[in-house]
């Protein structure tokens, strides 16, 4: 497949912002994009619901990402290289159905 003209600076991008995210961030942004309420997320990651709607604002702040849509088109472009989880992937649309994370999973 030939490589579209003017993609490879849109992904560098998506990746930098991605990177500047903290690993509690990127946490936070696995589990969103898999469809976690944050209630659910909070306590999977052992923090206060506050927490993980302060977390997830700074996600979609530093994606700049308008809308959760949004936010899982940037992670689907940045690919499993990049270390996000795609969130249309067979396991993590399981783990999301059955309420539990991908982290540890065959894939």
């Amino acid at each position: 497949m030939a490589a579209v003209p003017g993609l490879q600076p849109v992904l560098a991008e998506l990746d930098r912002r991605y990177r500047s995210l903290t690993p509690r961030e990127r946490d936070v942004m696995k589990l969103v994009v898999a469809g976690r309420l944050n209630k659910q997320i909070a306590a999977e990651l052992g923090t206060s619901e506050i927490t993980v709607k302060v977390h997830r604002a700074h996600v979609m702040q530093t994606m700049k990402a308008g809308s959760l849509a949004e936010l899982v088109r940037f992670v689907e472009r940045l690919g499993p290289a990049s270390g996000a989880d795609s969130p249309t992937s067979p396991t993590s649309v399981a783990a999301a159905r059955q309420g539990r994370s991908t982290r540890g999973s065959p894939t």
